[in-house]
């Protein structure tokens, strides 16, 4: 009989990472004369870019009312938690 080993689980994080400081020190790396005062000077970054920037009627946008709510939404951290998925081992136990 082959010998088994108790699993053993790691907890998880209740939050996620919030992403933001580490995209703007990247870009402050990369585009150090776009800040002012702390912030990006979006009309600095467009002259940087230049013509590299997508715009203009031709391009494709996807949008609808409330979603620059839900971009704000789903770019704030998570502070949810886990449950444990019912397997049919706990259904037959019920």
């Amino acid at each position: 009989m082959p010998a088994t080993t108790a699993r053993t689980t790691e907890p998880v994080a209740r939050t996620s990472a919030d992403l933001t400081p580490e995209r703007l020190a990247d870009l402050r790396r990369l585009f150090p004369d776009v800040f002012v005062e702390g912030k990006v000077d979006f009309d600095k970054l467009r002259s940087v870019l230049g013509d590299a920037l997508a715009g203009g009627p031709e391009r494709f946008t996807f949008s609808w009312a409330g979603r620059s709510d839900a971009v704000a939404t789903l770019q704030t951290p998570s502070r949810g938690h886990r449950q444990r998925a019912h397997s049919a081992r706990d259904c037959q136990a019920e």
